[in-house]
């Protein structure tokens, strides 16, 4: 739900629905979640469900393309949050744009990173 109302703003939102029934939240306000909720972040804008080995659990892949990076708009950005035991958890969230170490590219005006997931 990309524009979904967040503390007043059109910020975001995913719901994660669980096969047994439950439905869990997720946005930039949820605690352990990098980020705020400003007006047309779009998180959830892309999705994507990584799965690894059982024994390392799965991770869901959350793009927020509109994201500004401090005065840089529009620049993107990506967040990662882990399943802990049977639901995704804020806990060891970890958000990724063009200028965080590691992460090919750099920040621009528009560039719109977490576009495409997958």
């Amino acid at each position: 739900m990309p524009g979904r109302v967040v503390n007043g703003a059109e910020a975001g939102a995913v719901d994660v629905r669980y096969g047994g029934g439950g439905v869990q939240q997720l946005t930039e306000a949820t605690p352990g979640i990098p980020g705020t909720p400003p007006t047309a972040d779009r998180f959830g804008l892309s999705l994507y469900n990584l799965s690894a080995a059982p024994a390392s659990g799965s991770w869901l892949v959350i793009g927020a393309p509109p994201e500004s990076i401090g005065s840089t708009a529009e620049a993107g950005l990506v967040v990662v949050v882990p399943r802990d035991g049977n639901a995704l958890t804020g806990a060891r969230a970890q958000a990724f744009n063009e200028g965080t170490g590691g992460v090919k590219g750099t920040v621009c005006d528009s560039c719109r990173f977490g576009w495409g997931l997958g």
